[in-house]
């Protein structure tokens, strides 16, 4: 069971902050991709496409780091350990939840035809910053 979410990290994630999220490569190597992310409650959420590098690692191991400045402020980093929980297939919801947020666009517009969207779930672990 993951660590509540502190609320400073929600109201700095309430901003349309970039964040690094960090995977593992098959080889172990690192993998790192800037994202959008909301929250849930506790959980952390983003959205990837099924077959892209990022989504391969998580299907084979579900640990990330995602690492983020407060904005307006480059010297207060932070940084989350934490796992994806659950990886569904069911839509574009939350990549448009995402595009609002970050576009104030109702749609999401740089989808692909035939393209499956994996909404992913992180119950955080540790929280630093």
């Amino acid at each position: 069971m993951g660590i509540a979410l502190p609320q400073h990290i929600k109201d700095a994630l309430d901003e349309k902050v970039m964040v690094y999220i960090a995977t593992t490569l098959e080889d172990g190597g690192p993998h790192v991709t800037a994202m959008w992310v909301d929250y849930e409650g506790d959980n952390l959420l983003f959205s990837t496409a099924a077959g892209r590098v990022k989504a391969n690692n998580l299907l084979r191991d579900p640990r990330v780091s995602i690492a983020f400045v407060a904005a307006g402020d480059a010297y207060h980093p932070y940084t989350i350990q934490g796992r994806v929980v659950r990886t569904d297939t069911d839509g574009k919801y939350l990549i448009n939840r995402l595009a609002k947020k970050y576009l104030d666009l109702d749609e999401y517009p740089w989808t692909q035809e035939g393209e499956v969207r994996f909404n992913c779930v992180v119950e955080v672990d540790s929280v630093t910053g």
